[in-house]
């Protein structure tokens, strides 16, 4: 399995790590879906889902990559400026991350419900495509504009407060590719 996609070794991990992370994240991370156009001709979307975590303190993703995993990565900078490090999360360890910390996330929680919710219509298998109902589909553009909403500071789609798709977090049926 690959480093996007493997678990947290949550042996590894320990209550206040979990309880520290959602507070940087509060505070410097950002939940990020972007539709992808499908190079394959198929005309239905597809969601790319992203947690970055950014700061200038190499010492602090170091930290969070031994304890949580994630794809590291570096934003290098014109002088004077330093450069920006940073860890990213996606496929099921994302989705594992955020079923941990969201008892803990505050300002952060409205975005990882969101993410928690488009990623729970996924089967995590990855690659394999099966097409999704039309349901699904909806759902996912649904979870796609609520994010653009919440990450541009606009107000919240009142169709996410329904009923019907506040009950798709726990559903099994949900789980397509």
């Amino acid at each position: 399995m690959s480093a996007r996609n493997s678990l947290i070794d949550t042996t590894k991990v320990h209550h206040d790590d979990i309880v520290y992370l959602a507070g940087l994240i509060d505070g410097d991370g950002c939940f990020f879906i972007s539709e992808r156009k499908s190079r394959d001709g198929r005309k239905t979307p597809s969601y790319g889902m992203n947690l970055n975590i950014h700061c200038i303190e190499k010492s602090l993703i170091d930290w969070i990559m031994s304890v949580f995993g994630g794809i590291s990565y570096v934003n290098m900078k014109k002088p004077p400026r330093r450069p920006l490090y940073g860890v990213e999360y996606t496929g099921n360890r994302l989705t594992q991350l955020i079923e941990l910390l969201l008892p803990y996330l505050k300002l952060k929680k409205p975005h990882a419900e969101n993410m928690l919710l488009i990623r729970k219509t996924y089967n995590g298998s990855g690659g394999r495509y099966l097409q999704p109902s039309q349901e699904i589909i909806d759902l996912r553009h649904q979870c796609f504009l609520h994010s653009r909403a919440i990450n541009t500071h606009k107000p919240l789609l009142k169709q996410l407060s329904s009923p019907l798709l506040s009950s798709h977090l726990s559903s099994e049926e949900l789980q397509v590719n």
